[in-house]
């Protein structure tokens, strides 16, 4: 009875997972890969909650382009009594994105994205932009070490539940680490500063460190943690900062 128990509060933390749009790259596979995921979390007893979780990402990649699209829903409820229900997490992302190698230090970027979130009153964000990624420490030798650094800009728009609507440019960056430390073992951090360019003060600094453990060849484990911070975040949003700890199971074919 135990056992059960325990995989019923794990259930709902293997299946959740923060997008992070540098993490889902593949850029050693040719052609056509992906993973598809449909998760479904329940605790009972004390405390009562459903969680549900699907999933998909499909890359396409040639001697010259890296491409991917990715999309994701997260719907988390509890039950306080048989009549009434509350609303943990509400959210969902999808993106795209497209790269065109001109050397193997630079590369240059074309993505769109949609997001909504309720628990920041994000009712909805739509951004399309482009920039430039450099391999700053691999991009001509087989080192264990990767240090990426990503410059560009965007439009966005973005519609929130308690009005103060946003139409503006952002400057988005980011610098991604990655340690392949074994065959099997591999540690990623990415972090990323977007400022509106008519508001400086306007700014998001995003970061996500994550672990992976291949346990076979087309299944993953991962335990990440993200930090968001928001300079300027919308009416209604009590915190500047949000925090996100997740365990993960990938499926890849």
């Amino acid at each position: 009875m135990k056992f059960w128990k325990c995989l019923l509060i794990l259930i709902p933390c293997l299946l959740s997972a923060q997008i992070n749009t540098e993490k889902l790259r593949n850029d050693k596979e040719k052609g056509f890969s992906g993973n598809v995921s449909l998760g479904y979390g329940m605790v009972m007893g004390n405390t009562e909650y459903l969680n549900f979780i699907p999933t998909i990402r499909l890359d396409y990649n040639t001697d010259n382009y890296i491409n991917f699209i990715s999309a994701s829903y997260n719907r988390k409820q509890s039950k306080l009594n048989k009549d009434k229900k509350n609303l943990l997490e509400h959210k969902g992302f999808a993106h795209i994105r497209s790269a065109r190698i001109i050397t193997p230090f630079l590369s240059w970027e074309e993505f769109g994205q949609w997001e909504f979130n309720e628990f920041i009153n994000l009712k909805n964000r739509l951004l399309i932009g482009t920039g430039a990624r450099m391999d700053l420490l691999n991009s001509k030798r087989n080192l264990p070490v990767s240090l990426i650094l990503g410059v560009g800009g965007m439009y966005e728009e973005e519609d929130y539940n308690q009005g103060n609507d946003k139409k503006l440019l952002r400057s988005t960056n980011y610098l991604t680490f990655i340690w392949n430390i074994s065959g099997s073992v591999l540690v990623q951090t990415t972090s990323y500063y977007q400022f509106a360019v008519e508001e400086l003060e306007d700014y998001r600094i995003i970061s996500e460190s994550g672990l992976k453990f291949d346990l076979s060849s087309w299944l993953i484990f991962g335990t990440n943690v993200a930090l968001r911070y928001d300079n300027d975040p919308t009416e209604g949003v009590k915190k500047k900062y949000d925090m996100e700890l997740n365990n993960n199971l990938t499926v890849s074919f």
